[in-house]
């Protein structure tokens, strides 16, 4: 349990509330949500630069280059899977 002291203007009165759990987790979620998109968007970029570097390549590297990035995508599926099925069991 957290607790928050709150000194009133005056500072001749202090008060002290807690916060319950359920708050903290609620706040924990909005956390974790804001920190995923933003890394899910800074990826997305880093995806789509890599494509535009990715077509300086030579052929045969590019089509190794896109083999790795399928099996990246396969992965990441999976790993969205697994944390939406984490956060919906939270």
């Amino acid at each position: 349990m957290i607790k928050i002291l709150i000194i009133s203007e005056s500072f001749q009165e202090t008060t002290t509330r807690c916060v319950g759990s359920t708050t903290r987790i609620q706040h924990a979620r909005l956390v974790q949500q804001e920190v995923t998109r933003l890394l899910l968007a800074a990826r997305e970029s880093l995806l789509n630069d890599l494509s535009d570097l990715a077509r300086l390549l030579p052929s045969w590297q590019q089509r190794a280059l896109e083999l790795a990035q399928n099996t990246h995508k396969e992965i990441t599926k999976v790993c969205v899977f697994v944390c939406c099925a984490f956060n919906k069991a939270f």
